[in-house]
């Protein structure tokens, strides 16, 4: 079994531009007693943390009772609100643009590559650029039944203005490009990222989504919602707030706070766990949990 935490140590750091105070996040209760998981995670099975009370344990040695985290499901969950966000900011920012939809796909004989998306993008933005225009994207991967993938764009064009055909352009010579133009872009991608991609198995070093071309206040928001839930509690949207390079825990650039997150996780049988407290970790609690949902679960 493996440990680490999210979070830096519990004492104070120099770190950026100050020597900033760590603070310790707090652990907010769900309605139903139990503690809520505010690491942004999506839990297989809840428990309560430490004492049996709903209360999370602070005390050192006081066992604590383990919540297995849904990795697929996060990443999904991830995903989801990154794009949702990113498209409703960008419609935000130029509401009077239009939205062309792109759909790249592959020949059966090309092998996917990490960089095709990338070369596409960066030949888009190069294009628009020498038009003096930003660009403003938010784009997809998505897994067919047979496994094979292909990516939708969007992008944000002020009238006026149309790309080429991409593949006619070589800026995709991977396979065919199709596009057309979105009347509600956030329902586009909604479309798309909710659509049941659990099962789905990426090529190795796959991104799953990109957004890009956001400015000022809309991209510290976009920032923002890209944080722990635990953190976006703390912190409002324009904090400057970024990962600590000084060994964990999320830094103020503007204050040099030091904000530590209260959970922590552990590796166990290909599994990945979040728990708090700085006790030991009660599996055998965590099991007899596990049953007792199992079984209610056949009951029903």
């Amino acid at each position: 079994m493996f440990l680490n935490s999210f979070g830096a140590s519990n004492h104070r750091q120099s770190c950026g531009k100050a020597s900033g105070a760590v603070r310790q996040a707090g652990s907010p209760e769900r309605s139903d007693g139990e503690p809520a998981c505010r690491t942004g995670l999506v839990p297989l099975q809840t428990s309560g943390t430490g004492t049996g009370t709903g209360e999370p344990s602070r005390q050192f040695g006081v066992p604590c009772v383990p919540i297995r985290i849904d990795t697929k499901a996060t990443r999904l969950q991830r995903m989801r609100r990154r794009v949702l966000t990113g498209a409703r900011l960008h419609g935000g920012q130029v509401s009077k643009w239009r939205t062309a939809m792109l759909t790249l796909t592959y020949r059966p004989e090309v092998l996917w590559d990490a960089r095709h998306v990338s070369a596409c993008i960066r030949s888009i933005r190069q294009w628009l650029k020498r038009r003096n225009t930003p660009c403003r994207y938010v784009w997809v991967l998505e897994m067919t039944k047979a496994q094979r993938p292909h990516y939708h764009i969007l992008v944000w064009l002020p009238w006026g203005c149309k790309l080429p055909k991409l593949d006619q352009a070589q800026w995709w010579p991977h396979g065919m490009t199709r596009m057309e133009w979105a009347r509600h872009a956030v329902g586009y991608a909604a479309k798309y990222v909710s659509k049941g991609q659990d099962d789905i198995i990426l090529p190795k070093g796959a991104r799953m989504y990109g957004v890009g071309g956001l400015e000022g206040e809309a991209l510290n928001e976009a920032r923002w919602w890209a944080l722990p839930v635990w953190l976006r509690e703390q912190v409002g949207k324009d904090q400057p707030v970024r990962r600590c390079p000084c060994g964990g825990g999320w830094l103020d650039k503007e204050s040099g706070e030091i904000f530590r997150s209260p959970w922590k996780v552990a590796f166990r049988g290909g599994s990945v766990y979040a728990y708090q407290g700085d006790g030991p970790i009660d599996w055998a609690a965590f099991q007899e949990k596990s049953e007792r949902i199992a079984n209610a679960a056949v009951v029903a």
